[in-house]
């Protein structure tokens, strides 16, 4: 068993790498709602610059399997460790250029061409980032406290959500000419702060005692993809689609719905930005307290009941939006955002962590949940930014998320118990 230094130290560095991936996510998110197509995509069509901004936050999503199966690899084979310091630098370095790109007035079509690929690198890095942090925690917790050492990447993604929703939302402020020219760039160089905080306490982490054991007694992958593939192909397809559809309507909400609401019903974009910081506060104080009921209760009690809610409320979203009572929306963001969202983030850490065995845990953490985020965060505010760009097809929206859902759904149906799991034995 760990000491209760390391402990603190793996929930801690789970805490801060968490904080910098959703940290990164959101300023891109947000950017590419409220920026990337009047700076980067400028003189299309308003409806088709917000494809195309969108497509460059798609873009990333499609690169995290690959990440995941590369940063796996790593710390399958050799060390969760290193791996998780190379990914931490890389996001962090392509977050940090992202924020020095020069604009299409000064290198032409290089600008979105760069755009691209330091999305891709983002994508990359992120692919193997959650997926170790997760594990270091979970790996490091005592066996009835492994859902609370879990939701340690959940309240990360609360604080990274807060800080980045919270940069933006100091610079609102600022004339709309200089937020375009400079302002939107703060968010990301600042990101240099996150990194050297994450470095600082990562290279302080042991290996965790179920990969100390594996090691020792030859438990090692050669090609863990490849074991992955043969041997655990069945529960990493459901791995996938138990979190598909939360992903999905998390996207949704955190990015499309921000421009559907201050592009088609008025709602100013400082109150969507507040709306987003509540959550957030809000999701720092339930994380944890799911993760521990999972700890009794069991994953499956916390887990389904808020994945079968959002099959119903998933048609309420646009429609909430569209009256732009601003009190009404921040109403449903809250009980979509973190009574649902907040008790399936808050579960599915310990979760993904159960369901492999040692050999294959990072490679298989990371490709399930890289393979959900892919298919929910990319093509969810991807297509509801087709459907929904002249301001229209609301129920469309509806039947699409609530279609993810339902694929959610159908696969917890085929889900055990994992709580009770040994996770050195597995």
């Amino acid at each position: 068993m760990a000491s209760p230094t390391q402990r603190r130290r793996a929930f801690l560095s789970a805490f801060l790498g968490s904080t910098i991936e959703f940290y990164d996510f959101i300023i891109y998110a947000t950017a590419a709602t409220l920026v990337f197509a009047p700076v980067f995509f400028k003189g299309m069509p308003p409806s088709v610059g917000i494809i195309a901004s969108f497509g460059t936050l798609a873009v990333g999503y499609f690169a995290r399997p690959i990440g995941g199966i590369l940063f796996g690899h790593w710390g399958d084979r050799f060390s969760r460790k290193n791996s998780l310091i190379a990914t931490l630098v890389l996001m962090g370095v392509a977050t940090i250029l992202i924020g020095l790109l020069p604009t299409p007035a000064e290198i032409g079509v290089w600008a979105p061409v760069l755009l691209v690929v330091l999305r891709v690198v983002q994508g990359l890095a992120v692919g193997g980032e959650w997926a170790g942090s997760v594990l270091l925690s979970v790996e490091s917790a005592r066996p009835d406290r492994r859902g609370l050492s879990g939701s340690a990447t959940a309240m990360g993604s609360g604080a990274g959500f807060l800080v980045g929703t919270g940069a933006f939302s100091l610079l609102a402020g600022l004339p709309q000419e200089q937020f375009l020219s400079w302002g939107w760039r703060i968010p990301f160089l600042a990101s240099l702060v996150l990194l050297v905080l994450g470095l600082w306490m990562r290279t302080k982490l042991e290996a965790s005692p179920a990969e100390q054991i594996a090691r020792a007694e030859g438990e090692v992958a050669s090609v863990p993809v490849a074991e992955l593939v043969r041997s655990h192909w069945k529960r990493t397809l459901l791995a996938v689609g138990i979190y598909v559809g939360p992903f999905t309507i998390y996207s949704i909400f955190s990015t499309f719905a921000i421009t559907f609401a201050t592009t088609f019903s008025g709602v100013p974009r400082q109150a969507m930005l507040n709306i987003l910081i509540a959550v957030s506060v809000i999701n720092l104080a339930l994380m944890p307290l799911y993760g521990r009921l999972s700890d009794r209760f069991g994953r499956r009690k916390i887990y389904v009941p808020a994945v079968v809610a959002m099959l119903g409320t998933s048609f309420l979203l646009f429609p909430a939006i569209q009256t732009g009572n601003v009190w009404l929306i921040a109403l449903f963001y809250i009980v979509q955002g973190c009574l649902l969202y907040g008790a399936v983030l808050g579960t599915v850490g310990a979760l993904y962590s159960e369901l492999f065995p040692t050999k294959v845990r990072f490679t298989g953490t990371a490709v399930a949940y890289q393979g959900a985020a892919m298919l929910g965060g990319a093509l969810g505010p991807l297509l509801t930014a087709v459907i929904g760009a002249d301001g229209q097809g609301v129920v469309a929206m509806g039947l699409f998320m609530a279609a993810t859902v339902a694929i959610s759904v159908v696969s917890l149906i085929f889900l055990r118990e994992t709580k009770d799991r040994d996770l050195v034995a597995l």
